[in-house]
């Protein structure tokens, strides 16, 4: 585990069960005890020290909330020097904790969790916002510990895993203990529902992106061209994408697709589309930056997505480039799948078809590439739909509220 500590946070070790000397506390409603030192700091928890290079919404999560902001990355917290830095363990001390993993797993989850706890007060946290259901279970002893509100964010495979929500008594822990649980979608929320997290506590939050980056398409002016963006992984169903666009090919063999992002799948994906003929046709540019997405969206006649549940169980939250394809004003042809009917219209702001169904799905990417006066009206519908419910800003409040609501 890392922190990143902003400016002026106290680094005292404070002693069992206190929070260090200087820091105010106060008796929340709910019965917390709560650091009370001029504005709120929240804690963002991710599993990964990646989290924030690979995900925008956690990114804006970190530097966009309204208040001071401690970060955690991964789960077991290194040592800390005098300076709160970071000591990396040496060889011998590796080899002594994983024979204690073996021997004492209990008690080397109770120290962790107490080694949480006091870094959770030391920084004077006032409420965890953690990243993605596992992270959220995990932090929920160390939470309770030092009386610190736990909000546990879903964001889509952590609510739909078989292995982590079928009898899994870890979640039904987690969602009665949570001060607040967040949904991205309202496929995701009834989900959640289903696994027990109290009515009362549940949240519908969604994405939000930024508007003014992605904007400027004009799909009525553009090529028969089609973008897909997003990881090569089962659940986006890249093949059923590429087998889609071979049909679409046979009646407009002027149209193109460009497919943004890697993935397990990508290599498997790029040697199909020569055995179908289509290397002249299909762009693997592999994954690129905000800037690049927005500019390749803007080049386009229509965004393509087939979402499906993978074979583990594994589904959408609410994809953000669906979001960001549909802010530029593209129409989406997609899937009713995860929270994408939440952001998409089908025969308004794009077509949503059955997951699965590669027939249908190029049966409407023949509607867009025939009539680009048809693109750009749904486009322009799928715009507005972004500018009243899917901004940043808006995504960013309605979080801000539950985190409040949460610490009160």
């Amino acid at each position: 585990m890392t922190a990143l500590l902003a400016p002026g946070a106290a680094r005292a070790s404070p002693s069992p069960g206190t929070f260090p000397a200087g820091v105010r506390t106060r008796r929340s409603a709910a019965g917390w005890l709560l650091a009370d030192q001029g504005p709120p700091t929240v804690c963002v928890a991710t599993s990964t020290r990646h989290a924030a290079e690979e995900s925008s919404f956690i990114r804006a999560h970190m530097a966009r909330l309204p208040v001071r902001v401690v970060v955690l990355s991964g789960l077991e917290p290194p040592p800390l020097d005098e300076s709160g830095a970071a000591v990396a363990p040496s060889a011998g001390e590796r080899v002594l904790r994983a024979a204690a993993r073996r021997l004492m797993p209990g008690a080397v989850a109770r120290a962790q969790d107490a080694v949480l706890a006091r870094h959770l007060r030391r920084h004077g946290v006032s409420v965890v916002l953690a990243e993605f259901g596992p992270t959220a279970h995990r932090l929920l002893a160390a939470c309770r510990a030092a009386h610190v509100p736990l909000v546990a964010h879903f964001h889509g495979y952590d609510a739909s895993v078989t292995r982590l929500v079928d009898g899994h008594r870890g979640y039904a822990e987690l969602l009665a203990g949570a001060a607040a649980v967040v949904a991205v979608s309202r496929d995701m929320e009834a989900r959640l529902l289903s696994l027990g997290a109290p009515r009362e506590r549940l949240h519908y939050n969604t994405y939000g992106v930024d508007t003014g980056l992605f904007a400027g398409g004009e799909p009525g002016a553009a090529p028969p061209l089609f973008v897909a963006v997003g990881r090569f992984v089962e659940k986006k169903a890249p093949e059923l994408t590429l087998l889609a666009f071979h049909a679409l090919l046979r009646d407009v063999p002027q149209a193109r697709l460009t497919m943004l992002g890697d993935g397990p799948l990508l290599g498997p994906c790029q040697r199909m589309a020569v055995a179908l003929g289509l290397q002249d046709a299909v762009r693997f540019p592999g994954a690129q930056p905000p800037e690049t997405v927005a500019a390749s969206l803007r080049q386009a006649r229509a965004f393509v997505q087939h979402s499906v549940t993978a074979r583990d169980g594994d589904a959408e939250g609410t994809p953000v480039a669906v979001i960001e394809a549909s802010s530029t004003g593209l129409p989406v042809v997609s899937t009713r799948h995860g929270g994408i009917p939440d952001v998409v219209t089908d025969g308004e702001s794009g077509y949503l078809v059955d997951p699965g169904d590669a027939p249908a799905m190029a049966e409407r990417m023949l509607r867009l590439a025939r009539d680009p006066a048809l693109a750009s009206r749904l486009g322009a519908s799928g715009r507005r739909r972004v500018q009243a419910g899917f901004t940043m800003e808006r995504s960013l409040a309605g979080l801000w509220a539950i985190l409040e609501a949460a610490r009160a």
